[in-house]
C-alpha cells in the first residue's frame, strides 16, 4: 500500500469505476464492469451520460456546463469513500485495442509505469501513461515539451487531495461495445491501478 495523506476511506472497495460519462461508451463500460473484481472495485454507471461527440459551436457553452456539473456530482460519491476514481472512456484506433492512462498524481504514475513495464502482455506494456498539464513540467522547465494532456474535467476531480483520479482511454478498432480482448485490457489495467492504491 502506498502511504500518503489522503483521508480515511470507509468503503470496503478502494476503487470506484465510473462508466457512461459519455453515453456512447456505456456498453463498453458495462462489459468491463461485469469483469472487475467487485471486492476491490465498486461501479457507478451513468445511465444518461452526455454525448461524447463534439458539440456544434452554438452548443459548446451548454455542453461544457453540463460536462462540468456531471463530474462535480461524482465528488460526494468519492470523497471519504474511495482512494481512487477510475474514469473509463473509449476512443478509436484501427490497431486497437490499446490504452492511455491520464493522471496528475506522480506516485500513482510511477507505480503504474513500474507494474505495466514488467507485465507479460505486450498490449498492457504498450499502455501510455500521460500526466495532466498541471502535473507536467512546463516546456521551459524541461527544455522541451513533454507529453501531457489538457483536460476539460474540473480540477476538483482530477487534482483532488482526498483521492486519486485515473482517466482510462481504451482505444477500440471500431465504435461500440468492444471485444473480449479490449475488456480484458481494461480489467487488467484496473487491477494494476487498484494494487497501486492498496
Amino acid at each position: 500500500m502506498n502511504a500518503d495523506n489522503r483521508q480515511a476511506v470507509s468503503a470496503a472497495a478502494p476503487v470506484l469505476l465510473v462508466v457512461g460519462i459519455h453515453r456512447e461508451e456505456l456498453p463498453f463500460g458495462e462489459a468491463v464492469a461485469a469483469r472487475v473484481d467487485r471486492g476491490a472495485v465498486d461501479v457507478l454507471a451513468i445511465p444518461d451520460g452526455l454525448t461524447g461527440r463534439r458539440p456544434r459551436p452554438d452548443q459548446r457553452f451548454h455542453h461544457a456546463m453540463l460536462h462540468r456539473e456531471l463530474y462535480l456530482q461524482l465528488l460526494p460519491h468519492v470523497v471519504g469513500h474511495y482512494r481512487l476514481l477510475v474514469d473509463l472512456h473509449t476512443g478509436q484506433d484501427r490497431h486497437g485495442p490499446s490504452a492511455e492512462l491520464y493522471c496528475a498524481d506522480e506516485a500513482l504514475r510511477t507505480c503504474l509505469a513500474a507494474t505495466i513495464g514488467r507485465h507479460p502482455d505486450d498490449t498492457v506494456r504498450a499502455t501510455r501513461i500521460v500526466p495532466f498539464a498541471a502535473a507536467a513540467k512546463t516546456p521551459h522547465e524541461a527544455g522541451h515539451a513533454p507529453p501531457h494532456a489538457v483536460t476539460v474535467i474540473p480540477g476538483e476531480v482530477w487534482e483532488n487531495a482526498a483521492f486519486r483520479y485515473l482517466g482510462m482511454e481504451i482505444y477500440l478498432p471500431a465504435p461500440g461495445a468492444g471485444s473480449e480482448r479490449a475488456w480484458l485490457l481494461a480489467d487488467e489495467l484496473i487491477d494494476i491501478a487498484t494494487a497501486c492504491v492498496r
